[in-house]
């Protein structure tokens, strides 16, 4: 997995490098294999303990997500998975938990036409490290769903969510 907020912090200027080194960080990882390999690898470590808990954002493209309700006692279980593997992940759709997804299932739904069973561009991931949990926060089912973007501007967007999150 490709640490981002490590990458993008080499371009800061030293305070705002030191700031930003409180977030929690966000991760690319290119396969859902080589994020169930590395997931236990990630580091929290004591100067970004802030925040309810400790917590890192990865990103995960081309996967496909398959709703669990029925198999699962309570909806919100989703699989998510590709040719590599697959992770179990929830999506709960209110703030009682510890935050608010960005996108709820039925908000992509309406807006995306997103369906059971379906492949998606990309999933905006929260891992909860202690707990060794993941929750969907937002996800694209197409790669032009929103307004196309260079990498550089989509990591800054990227970062800027997880910050907006870690509060």
């Amino acid at each position: 997995m490709l640490n981002l907020s490590e990458t993008g912090r080499e371009s800061y200027a030293p305070l705002k490098r030191l700031l930003s080194m409180r977030n929690p960080d966000l991760y690319l990882a290119e396969n859902i294999g080589d994020f169930n390999e590395n997931k236990d690898k990630i580091q929290f470590p004591w100067y970004k303990r802030r925040g309810p808990f400790p917590r890192a954002f990865v990103i995960l493209e081309n996967v496909g997500i398959n709703s669990m309700e029925g198999v699962e006692e309570e909806k919100g279980w989703f699989e998510l998975h590709d040719e590599t593997g697959s992770l179990l992940v929830y999506w709960h759709e209110n703030d009682k938990l510890f935050f608010r997804p960005k996108t709820t299932f039925e908000e992509a739904r309406d807006t995306q036409c997103l369906l059971d069973n379906d492949w998606v561009y990309e999933v905006f991931l929260l891992r909860h490290l202690e707990k060794d949990l993941d929750f969907i926060v937002d996800i694209t089912k197409h790669k032009f769903d929103r307004p196309s973007e260079d990498m550089d501007a989509k990591s800054v967007r990227l970062v800027g969510l997880a910050a907006q999150l870690s509060y």
